[in-house]
């Protein structure tokens, strides 16, 4: 379960993650979750691999001890996906963006004079996660609605592995949310993120389903929000009086519509509701 967000970024950075699972039992992020230490050896602003300038460009605005990183000042990665779909697609009324408090520590062993040998500094980074309002103000996850505490690790599993798999994201979003959720993982697929969504949300179904007509139109303009038919597969797992499950295939037409019979549930709730059916 990917609730550790920070963790989770600081993974990607490290290594790259060819799998990130979201778990749909996921909960409110806790002061615990936005927080993390990293320590290592043989630090160099320019060394491949470590990390922190790249760790710090992504977390936007850097609080930093250290000189080495003053260069990473407001500075911001091509590629932040996150504070991208928040500002673009997901909250976006709020204008919230993720922010962090970095502190980078680098300590020498003093040596003896007469010493023939030298020693790789120890580096210590601390980083807390906040978020940022569009007053300026710092604010921590406990101070906003769930949603957000639901939606960034379905955000950091998108961005930072190569394959999510992801249970349920419209878990605590308003129905328009869930649309725009839609959007973040279409955003993810054309850059380069492939991902596996377990959903109960028609919400989110249609707004893909939208995407998929009006690139098929000509109409959608912005390249990341373009999605042919073909990058779209929809499995329905339908279950069976004796116990069993049947999975069918829905296919996509380029109308952005199923070419074989919506989910039973999806809207036929609604009808019957509405109208007494």
């Amino acid at each position: 379960m990917v609730n550790e967000l920070l963790r989770q970024t600081e993974l990607a950075l490290c290594q790259q993650i060819d799998i990130a699972h979201v778990s749909g039992s996921r909960q409110l992020l806790t002061e615990e979750d936005v927080q993390t230490e990293w320590t290592g050896l043989g630090y160099s602003p320019e060394a491949p691999g470590f990390g922190v300038r790249d760790y710090a460009k992504w977390l936007g605005l850097v609080s930093a001890e250290s000189d080495e990183i003053e260069t990473t000042q407001d500075a911001k990665s091509k590629d932040d996906f996150v504070n991208d779909v928040l500002s673009q697609n997901l909250f976006a009324a709020r204008h919230y963006r993720v922010k962090a408090e970095v502190s980078v520590r680098s300590e020498t062993m003093v040596l003896p004079r007469d010493a023939t040998w030298t020693t790789d500094p120890a580096v210590s980074m601390q980083a807390t996660l906040y978020l940022q309002d569009e007053q300026g103000r710092a604010l921590g996850f406990n101070q906003v609605g769930s949603g957000i505490s639901y939606v960034l690790p379905v955000l950091a599993a998108l961005w930072g592995a190569e394959r999510s798999l992801i249970e349920q994201p419209e878990l605590h979003l308003h129905p328009a949310a869930q649309c725009e959720m839609g959007d973040a993982v279409i955003r993810a697929f054309n850059r380069g993120r492939f991902s596996i969504i377990e959903t109960h949300s028609e919400h989110l179904l249609l707004r893909i389903l939208r995407r998929v007509r009006q690139t098929s139109e000509g109409k959608m303009q912005d390249p990341e929000l373009q999605c042919p038919p073909e990058a779209v597969t929809v499995l329905y797992f339908a279950p069976l009086a004796d116990g069993t499950t049947e999975v069918n295939r829905l296919r996509v037409s380029r109308g952005g519509d199923f070419l074989d019979r919506w989910p039973e549930g999806f809207f036929e709730e609604r009808s019957r509701e509405l109208f007494d059916e």
